[in-house]
């Protein structure tokens, strides 16, 4: 059956897998990053007409941080979404026409909310949130609740993957985990992935940081769901 490798970390993870198995596919996990919470102060929730966030470990940290489960959350997409809900906060918003990135978070805010707002992300994030609200009038804070880390205890999962027959992708949801797989490729010279095997990313940006480890082209689109879509409509 072909496989898919899938590198994002937990919770994340499983919902990806999920979606892949039901799409008639194997998995194989190996989380390319660890997440470590950052024990804050956050500040008052009542000064903040929503609280938004683009990834679900943002939402696992809040948690964690609080007992308050009754404000407005705008999450990425639906994955993110699950996450929010399976925490038990009541008010959890996602994109508009399914645009499940940071842009479609950006332009549904625009839309629909006026007032100020709170970012609550990791120390590394690929889209500038409050540079691109601020852009348009609102008033954003930014608290770091979470940083993350190269995992190296997968890469023997990660040997496993490559060295099965019918390997069809490997997911890239962040430009850090595509850095920590390039760290694993370069560290065997002459490392490639066999042909047929697909970089399946979330934009172009993260997949040229891995492309040249790859014979095929890319698959790019911005969800899971339509990453299988893809994959099964072009190669399959």
């Amino acid at each position: 059956m072909n496989t898919i490798l899938i590198t994002r970390p937990e919770p994340a993870a499983t919902h990806d897998a999920a979606l892949w198995c039901q799409a008639g596919f194997d998995v194989v996990m190996a989380p390319l990053l660890t997440v470590n919470f950052i024990p804050v102060r956050l500040p008052d929730f009542k000064n903040y007409q929503a609280l938004i966030t683009t990834s679900a470990q943002a939402i696992l940290a809040l948690a964690q941080l609080t007992t308050d489960r009754d404000f407005p959350l705008w999450c990425v997409g639906q994955s993110s979404a699950k996450v929010a809900t399976d925490c038990e906060f009541q008010k959890v918003f996602t994109p508009i026409d399914s645009q499940e990135n940071a842009l479609g978070l950006a332009d549904s805010i625009v839309q629909y909310l006026t007032g100020p707002l709170l970012y609550l992300s990791g120390k590394n994030v690929q889209f500038n949130m409050v540079e691109a609200l601020t852009e348009k009038g609102f008033q954003v804070d930014q608290v770091v609740l979470y940083e993350t880390q190269s995992n190296k205890t997968v890469w023997h999962q990660m040997d496993h993957f490559f060295s099965i027959p019918h390997k069809k992708g490997v997911t890239f949801y962040s430009r850090r985990t595509a850095q920590v797989f390039k760290e694993y490729a370069t560290a065997q010279p002459g490392f490639k992935v066999d042909k047929g095997c697909y970089a399946l990313a979330l934009s172009p940006e993260i997949a040229n940081l891995i492309q040249s480890f790859f014979y095929e082209p890319p698959i790019i689109a911005s969800t899971t769901t339509r990453l299988i879509a893809n994959l099964k409509e072009d190669v399959l």
